[in-house]
């Protein structure tokens, strides 16, 4: 397995910017997931790595090797695409054997690893069947076969739980993960699904508008996003915008839509300065929590039961915000309410 660089990586397609300036560094056996909105650039970056597309500027290292003009065929790259893209005309085996077929490995060979493969995505019992005889699950692990059996250094996976169901997905999250720990390859994964992303991946690059804005392990990138973007994009987010009114150990900010709320003390802030700050709807309590906290009042203007939990929007003057509260609570529109929140769990943001 290897570890892959991208070095100051460009592309564009006539006069629209798809990358610009991309800098990622992936581990030698990581699970490196490449998340962001339609149209951010992450599926491009997967076809830079394949070499479907060439960069206009910059280097892609795998290992300290400059593949950047390598055609695809000499990358040692396996590739699962959104769609599957299997012949319909062929049986599982012969769509699986297609890739080791054309690179002229011997017919005892092809047996061997196919079977292999087969065995590893638990499809071995259905070597025979086509394409149009298997479920979406059936004919991803197809998919996903015939990328491993050629023994690529690294697997690129681009969207590639789209197409199924909620259930399906994931089952098919879970067996990808059990699959690629097993095997220890390096794993560039391409989505826009948030909660995917957070529970499968090792390190999230987070893209917008063909540009990077946070690197970082899945629990760090969720508690501590760098920008709003971030934030507002994993997961859900309550910004409150303010300007910085005293300083002490905490923030305290004078919010616009009335009222104040405390926040953690971050380096070089300065009374006057306008900031954002950040608060997750499970972060919010209806009784006092344990620790350091602070309060805000409220207007209950829609309740939603959602299984685990109860979706509360309140008003704070003209500021909405979202709550996540017990489903049991028995809050309903109209009702004031006064909720609490830690003081550490805040994310202070740049306006």
């Amino acid at each position: 397995m290897v570890s892959i660089s991208l070095k100051n990586i460009t592309k564009t397609f006539e006069k629209v910017v798809a990358c610009e300036n991309i800098n990622l560094d992936i581990k030698e056996g990581e699970f490196f997931t490449l998340l962001g909105p339609s149209g951010c650039g992450k599926t491009t970056v997967l076809r830079l790595l394949a070499g479907f597309y060439l960069p206009d500027k910059g280097s892609i290292f795998f290992d300290d090797k400059n593949i950047t003009n390598f055609p695809p065929n000499k990358r040692e790259t396996g590739m699962v695409f959104q769609n599957y893209a299997l012949w319909p005309h062929m049986k599982v085996f012969d769509n699986v054997a297609y890739g080791l077929q054309i690179r002229k490995f011997s017919k005892e060979e092809i047996k061997k690893r196919v079977s292999n493969v087969l065995n590893l995505v638990q499809l071995r019992e259905l070597e025979n069947r086509t394409p149009f005889q298997l479920s979406g699950g059936q004919q991803q692990r197809v998919a996903l076969a015939r990328a491993l059996v050629i023994e690529p250094k690294v697997l690129l996976l681009d969207e590639p739980l789209s197409n199924l169901d909620a259930k399906l997905r994931l089952e098919m999250r879970n067996e990808i993960m059990r699959i690629q720990k097993k095997l220890g390859i390096t794993t560039v994964y391409v989505t826009h699904d948030q909660e995917e992303a957070l529970s499968i991946s090792d390190r999230i690059a987070i893209l917008r508008n063909g540009t990077v804005q946070q690197v970082n392990p899945p629990k760090e990138v969720y508690l501590h996003p760098v920008n709003t973007f971030v934030a507002d994009f994993i997961g859900q987010c309550s910004f409150f915008p303010g300007i910085i009114e005293a300083l002490d150990e905490h923030l305290h900010i004078r919010l616009y839509s009335g009222g104040t709320l405390i926040s953690p003390k971050k380096d070089q802030s300065q009374v006057g300065q306008k900031v954002l700050c950040a608060i997750r709807p499970e972060n919010f309590h209806l009784k006092t929590p344990e620790g350091e906290f602070d309060k805000i009042e409220c207007e209950i203007v829609s309740v939603a039961f959602i299984g685990k939990s109860t979706r509360l929007h309140a008003m704070i003057g003209e500021l909405e915000i979202i709550v996540d509260a017990p489903s049991g609570t028995d809050l309903k529109e109209g009702d004031k309410a006064i909720f609490y929140y830690l003081i550490h769990e805040v994310t202070v943001l740049e306006a």
